[in-house]
């Protein structure tokens, strides 16, 4: 996950200069479901060590920071007329586009 603020200032740039701009945001099934029981080695992605984590544990206060995440980053593309698109990797990346466009067409 990147800088919120930095990425919103790039999607922002581009509006400007007049693109249409949209965020399809591909995540991993086990990323927005957080499916892991009993220990598990995970990487943190901020020091690059590995930890050990007890998922039942983890796992609420994961969800929720995520949902937290990809709220703020849905409403910074809204407020600035970029349609986001939250995707799984659980479903074929063709079928969530073709659903997109489908709402698009219509909302348009």
């Amino acid at each position: 996950l990147d800088d919120p603020a930095a990425v919103a200032r790039g999607l922002s740039l581009l509006r400007l200069k007049g693109n249409d701009v949209i965020v399809f945001h591909i995540l991993d099934a086990a990323e927005l479901e957080f499916p892991f029981e009993g220990l598990a080695r995970m990487e943190d992605v901020e020091t690059d060590r590995n930890v050990t984590v007890e998922c039942e544990v983890v796992k609420s206060p994961y969800l929720g920071l995520l949902q937290e995440f990809l709220d703020g980053t849905r409403e910074r593309c809204r407020s600035q007329g970029i349609d986001y698109v939250l995707l799984s990797t659980a479903e074929p990346l063709d079928r969530g586009m073709v659903r997109f466009l489908a709402w698009r067409a219509k909302a348009k």
